[in-house]
């Protein structure tokens, strides 16, 4: 006989989501003490979520694969080279500079512009 209980919402929405919250930052500690051998990509998406926020992720990509950073809603934000460069300069912080190896993002022009501010700000 197969018995199944349904968890209610307080209990989803705190202990166990705290829980599982516990586990995955264990896990990206685990995979941030490879980087000074292997190296890091740090990746950043956008994109429109289905409520029409703008949305940008972050992830960093190891051999091990990829692992996501943060998801930062830019509602009311310009999207210029100094805005996205604060975002990258607080990943790259988090990250190390010594272990990124390179970074990918899905705009060309801004990443052009961010080039010149991230240099201008080392």
């Amino acid at each position: 006989m197969f018995f199944c209980f349904v968890l209610g919402r307080k209990a989803v929405g705190t202990t166990l989501i705290d829980r599982e919250l516990a586990v995955v930052k264990h896990q990206v500690e685990e995979v941030k003490k490879k980087f000074t051998s292997q190296g890091v990509t740090l990746v950043s998406d956008g994109w429109t979520s289905v409520q029409h926020r703008p949305i940008i992720n972050f992830l960093m990509i190891t051999s091990e694969g990829a692992t996501f950073l943060s998801s930062i809603d830019t509602s009311g934000q310009e999207k210029n080279a100094t805005f996205i460069a604060k975002l990258l300069e607080g990943h790259i912080d988090e990250i190390g500079h010594q272990n990124i190896v390179q970074i990918v993002m899905d705009s060309v022009a801004i990443q052009i512009a961010n080039g010149f501010v991230c240099a201008a700000s080392s």
